[in-house]
């Protein structure tokens, strides 16, 4: 159980996120600052910052995750692999993939299976997370997703919702911890920041919360 009560113990599952399209170098300096001083898990930024991001980290224990595939999964299965060794070469130590929800509303599993094991392989053993868009999703198919990611070594599944609404995030999470705990660890990415929140979903057992880095917040 996390101490949510303990700024470094919960600083140590977040995932700072600095993935804006206006982003500038400046910017991304800033937000591997703010990681640094937090003591966050990771800083997640597109493959084009990872060089950089890597180079500001390098004596934290920050780790640099690589967005691959963002923000709607629509790469084809040779971009996302193209990207993840890139990002491995640039110094990428992460990885966080969003799925192609075509394959998966159409329920292809064999495609989407061939897929992640493909990225899987491309990873080198590095921790590899698999994103969905759950509001695009029955709570079925999450639970098939997890089952895929399961089977092809795939060692986390990401919950970004791009909203909230009327979702129980926390009630979804606890149905796939009871399931998959000790198999999968489960990440949440959260459109806008709920410290009550994310103490809830600590609570039900995911392991890494997303933030957005935000300049102003500074």
């Amino acid at each position: 159980m996390v101490d949510t009560s303990n700024p470094l113990s919960l600083a140590r599952h977040l995932d700072l996120t600095a993935a804006e399209a206006h982003f500038t170098t400046a910017d991304i300096e800033r937000a591997c600052a703010q990681a640094k001083t937090l003591q966050a898990a990771a800083l997640c930024v597109p493959g084009v910052w990872v060089t950089l991001a890597r180079s500001r980290l390098e004596e934290s224990a920050v780790k640099v995750c690589a967005l691959i595939s963002f923000p709607h999964g629509l790469m084809t299965a040779d971009v996302k692999r193209y990207e993840i060794e890139a990002a491995l070469d640039e110094g990428a130590q992460e990885f966080e993939v969003m799925a192609h929800h075509a394959l998966l509303r159409e329920k292809e599993p064999k495609a989407f299976l061939r897929e992640l094991r493909d990225l899987v392989e491309a990873a080198e053993e590095h921790p590899l997370k698999v994103c969905v868009r759950p509001e695009l999703l029955a709570s079925e198919d999450i639970l098939r997703v997890a089952n895929w990611c399961v089977e092809a070594e795939a060692q986390c599944l990401c919950l970004a919702p791009e909203v909230l609404g009327t979702w129980n995030v926390v009630e979804e999470v606890r149905r796939l911890n009871a399931v998959f705990s000790g198999s999968l660890f489960l990440k949440v990415a959260l459109p806008t920041p709920q410290r009550g929140l994310v103490n809830d979903l600590l609570a039900a057992g995911v392991m890494r919360v997303g933030v957005k880095f935000d300049p102003a917040g500074l």
